[in-house]
C-alpha cells in the first residue's frame, strides 16, 4: 500500500523500471549460460554512454533455449533491446526505446492425479516429469499445448526541466501483441485425446495412431477395430467428441496504445506535489484457426459462425510467433470465435508528500474510467445489436495515506492504509463469451492497513512488517478439473478474501567475508462469506449447476501459495572474489485450489492442507579482473536448486481428503476411505491432481563486463 505515482495504484505494491541510455556508462558485456535439460543463453549489450553531441544508445540481443525439466516441454525465445537517447541540455531528456521478446515453449496444463504419476514412476517416487499432453508424432516430439506470443513495446519519454521546482515528464507508447495457445479438440468415438485408448505403454499420447485413424486408416481402440467414413471423399474432424482430433489455436493478439502525462512541483524545502493524467485505448483480437489437423482434410465448423455456418477450414497455421514486431493479426479462415474486446481509459492521479527532520507522510488519490465494449463477428447477426455493443462504463479509483519517522539513525516506524475500487475485467463485464453485460458486475473492492518497524546498523539490518488486507467482490473463472471429460468451467462472483500476516527480513555482516540473511513470513489468508457458483460446457451454455448455487467459503483457506515461509542463507568469501553460499527454503500452510464441487455445503472440510517442505540451494561464484587497467571483468556462476532433489507437492486443483470415499458402499460391503485403501502420497489422497515441484536442477554462466 506504498505511494504510486500512477492512476493504475496495484494492491501489493508498484515497480517502476527507469531506462535511460543516457545514464548507462560506455561499456557492454558478453555472457553465456547453460544448464540441465539442454538449456542455453547467450546475450551480448553495448552501450555508448552519453556521447559529447548529447546523443547515446544501448543495444541487447540474446537467445534461450532448452527441452524443460518436464518431458515434453521444450522452449526458445530471443529478446532484443533498443534504446536511443538525447540530452541536448540539463533540462531536456528525451528517449526512445523498443524491444520484445518472441517465445515459444510446450505446456502441461492437464490435471494429473498422483497415482498417474506413481503409474509412470513407483508408488514411493512419483514420475515428477510425467507430462500427459506430449507424444510423438511422424517420429518427432510433439505436444498439443502450446503458448507463443511476441509482445513488442515502444516508448517515448521527454523529461522537461521548466525551472528549478517545476518537472514534466511525458510519454508515449504503443504495444502490439501477436500470438495465443495452442491446444487439442474434438474426440475419437466419444472419447477425449488424453483418454488411455490413445496411449502408449509409457503414458505418452500415440498422435501416430490418432493421425491414422483422422485420415480414414483402421485402428484398434479399445480392443475393436474402427475406421472412420468419409463425407463427400472429405475426413472432416470438428468440435465433437465423434469426429476427430485437431489441434486449434486460440488467438489473444491486442493493439495498445498510450500516453502518461506526469507534473512535478516543489513547494519549497518540505512539500512536493505530484499531478499526472493518464489515457491508453486497448483492442484485443480474440479468434480460432486451424493449427494441424492430424491427417484430416478439414474442419467443419457447424454452428459457431452464425453468419457463414457449416465453415470448412483446410488452410493451417502456425503455432510460433512471428519474429516481426508489427505482424498482421489475421487469418484467413477463423473458426469456434471471432471477436474484439475494446477497452478506453482515462485516469488522473495526484500525490503529495511532505518529509522535514525525520518526518515523510504522503497522500495519494488517483480516479478512472474504464470502458468495456464488445464486437462480435461470429456469435450475432450484424441486425444484432448485441453484435456491436455500446461502451460500458465504470468508475473506479483509490485513496492511499502514510508515513515514516525516523526514530533515530537506527531505528524507524511506519504505517501505510489504503483503499482501492478496481474495475472488473472485460470477462467480468460480458461472462460466458457472450455480449450481454453482467447485471452483477460490480468493482472489486480492496482496503489495506500496514505497519512495520525497521532496523540497522553497521553489523546488521531488519524489517518487521504486519498487514491486514480485504479483498470484496472478486470474479473469478476455473476450466473444470476432469481431463478426460472437460465439462467446462465455472465462474466465480462475490469472493471476499481476509489477508492478515507478519512478515520479517534481516541481514547480518558477520564479517567482511561472512554474511547471513533470513527471512519469515506467516499469514493468515481465507475467504469470508459466501460466494456464488456459475457453471458453463465448453460451448459457453449452462449445465447442470448453472444456476446460481452458493459456494460455503466461509474461514476456508485461501489455496496455491504457501502461508508460512521462512528462509535462511549465508555466504562466505574462500579467498578473494571467490564465494561460496547456499539457502534453506521452508514452506507450510499450503493449501488446494477451492473447487466448486467440494463446497456447495455448509458441512465442507474445507481447503486440503499439502505437506510442508523444505529446500536446499548453493552457489559458487568467482570474479576475475582483467584488462590493463584491470576494470574489466570476467564472471562465472553455478547455481544448484533443489540440491537435494526433494520430491515435493507445489500445488493442488483438487480437494480430496484421506477421510474421502475412494469405493462407494455395495449392498453389505460398506464404503472404503482413501486412507482405508491406502491410496495415500505423504498423507494426500493419490485422486488428487497436483504439480509437483522440480527436482534438481543446474546452470553455470560466465560473463565478460567491458
Amino acid at each position: 500500500m506504498g505511494s504510486s505515482k500512477l492512476a493504475i495504484s496495484s494492491v501489493g505494491g508498484t515497480i517502476n523500471v527507469l531506462t535511460k541510455s543516457s545514464e548507462m556508462k560506455e561499456g557492454g558485456s558478453a555472457s553465456s549460460a547453460f544448464g540441465n535439460n539442454d538449456y542455453l543463453k547467450v546475450q551480448g549489450s553495448y552501450n555508448t554512454g552519453l556521447m559529447k553531441n548529447g546523443l547515446s544508445a544501448s543495444f541487447l540481443l540474446s537467445s534461450t533455449a532448452g527441452n524443460g525439466y518436464v518431458n515434453g516441454t521444450n522452449f526458445e525465445g530471443k529478446n532484443y533491446y533498443i534504446a536511443l537517447g538525447y540530452k541536448p541540455n540539463k533540462n531536456n531528456d528525451i528517449q526512445f526505446t523498443f524491444t520484445g521478446a518472441p517465445q515459444w515453449h510446450d505446456q502441461r496444463t492437464s490435471g494429473i492425479t498422483i497415482a498417474t504419476y506413481q503409474k509412470y514412476g513407483t508408488i514411493d517416487k512419483p514420475n515428477t516429469k510425467y507430462n500427459s499432453d506430449w507424444g510423438h508424432l511422424n517420429g518427432q516430439e510433439f505436444d498439443m499445448r502450446r503458448n507463443y506470443y511476441h509482445k513488442p513495446v515502444g516508448s517515448i519519454n521527454w523529461d522537461l526541466k521548466i525551472n528549478e521546482t517545476t518537472k514534466l515528464s511525458t510519454i508515449v507508447y504503443g504495444s502490439w501483441g501477436r500470438g495465443g495457445g495452442a491446444s487439442g479438440i474434438g474426440g475419437i468415438g466419444g472419447l477425449n485425446y488424453l483418454n488411455n485408448a490413445f496411449r502408449t505403454v509409457d503414458g505418452l499420447v500415440d498422435f501416430d495412431k490418432i493421425m491414422a485413424y483422422n485420415s480414414g486408416q483402421p485402428v484398434l481402440i479399445n480392443g475393436v477395430l474402427k475406421t472412420r467414413s468419409a463425407v463427400g471423399g472429405q475426413y472432416l474432424n470438428s468440435f465433437s467428441t465423434s469426429s476427430g482430433v485437431s489441434r486449434i489455436n486460440s488467438y489473444n493478439s491486442h493493439d495498445w496504445y498510450g500516453a502518461i502525462v506526469k507534473l512535478n512541483k516543489k513547494f519549497g524545502a518540505n512539500l512536493n506535489l505530484d499531478f499526472g493524467l493518464d489515457a491508453r485505448t486497448y483492442k484485443g483480437i480474440h479468434y480460432q484457426g486451424i493449427s494441424n489437423l492430424l491427417g484430416a482434410s478439414g474442419f467443419l465448423d457447424a454452428t459457431s459462425n452464425l453468419n457463414q455456418p457449416n465453415t470448412i477450414a483446410t488452410q493451417t497455421y502456425t503455432s510460433n510467433p512471428s519474429f516481426n514486431p508489427f505482424a498482421n493479426a489475421d487469418i484467413a479462415q477463423k473458426v469456434g470465435y471471432n471477436y474484439f474486446s475494446k477497452v478506453n481509459w482515462y485516469g488522473a492521479f495526484t500525490q503529495l508528500e511532505y518529509s522535514k527532520d525525520n518526518l515523510t507522510a504522503f497522500v495519494q488519490g488517483a480516479v478512472s474510467e474504464q470502458g468495456f465494449k464488445k464486437v462480435d463477428y461470429f456469435t450475432y447477426l450484424p441486425t444484432n445489436p448485441l453484435s456491436d455493443t455500446s461502451f460500458k462504463n465504470i468508475l473506479g479509483g483509490n485513496v492511499k495515506a502514510g508515513g515514516n519517522y525516523n526514530i533515530n539513525e537506527q531505528n524507524n516506524v511506519f504505517v501505510n492504509a489504503g483503499y482501492y475500487s478496481k474495475q472488473p475485467a472485460f470477462g467480468s463485464v460480458y461472462p460466458n463469451n457472450k455480449s450481454v453485460v453482467n447485471n452483477n458486475v460490480v468493482n472489486e473492492k480492496i482496503t489495506g492497513v500496514e505497519a512495520g518497524y525497521g532496523f540497522r546498523s553497521k553489523i546488521f539490518t531488519a524489517n518487521v512488517n504486519l498487514y491486514y488486507t480485504t479483498w470484496k467482490d472478486r470474479f473469478a473463472t476455473i476450466t473444470d478439473s476432469d481431463p478426460l471429460n472437460p465439462q467446462g468451467y465455472y465462474n466465480f462472483s462475490g469472493i471476499q478474501e481476509v489477508h492478515t500476516g507478519i512478515e520479517f527480513e534481516g541481514n547480518a555482516k558477520i564479517t567482511d567475508k561472512f554474511k547471513v540473511m533470513a527471512m519469515f513470513s506467516m499469514g493468515d489468508w481465507k475467504y469470508k462469506g459466501q460466494a456464488i457458483s456459475y457453471r458453463f460446457d465448453v460451448s459457453n451454455n449452462p449445465v447442470a449447476g448453472g444456476a446460481a448455487q452458493a459456494l460455503y467459503l466461509n474461514n476456508v483457506k485461501v489455496g496455491d501459495a504457501a502461508q508460512t515461509t521462512a528462509s535462511l542463507g549465508a555466504s562466505y568469501e574462500v579467498v578473494t572474489r571467490v564465494t561460496l553460499d547456499a539457502n534453506y527454503n521452508f514452506n507450510d500452510k499450503l493449501y488446494a485450489a477451492i473447487n466448486p464441487t467440494n463446497f456447495g455445503s455448509s458441512t465442507n472440510k474445507g481447503s486440503l492442507q499439502l505437506p510442508n517442505y523444505g529446500i536446499v540451494d548453493a552457489g559458487f561464484s568467482y570474479k576475475m579482473v582483467v584488462g590493463k587497467n584491470k576494470d574489466n571483468s570476467v564472471n562465472f556462476r553455478l547455481n544448484v536448486n533443489n540440491l537435494l532433489d526433494k520430491i515435493y507437492i507445489a500445488e493442488s486443483k483438487t480437494n480430496i481428503f484421506a477421510s474421502d470415499v475412494k469405493t462407494p458402499a455395495v449392498g453389505a460391503t460398506p464404503a472404503v476411505t482413501y486412507a482405508q485403501a491406502g491410496a495415500l502420497y505423504n498423507g494426500v489422497a493419490t485422486a488428487n491432481q497436483v504439480f509437483f515441484g522440480f527436482g534438481r536442477t543446474w546452470n553455470a554462466s560466465i560473463r565478460f563486463n567491458f
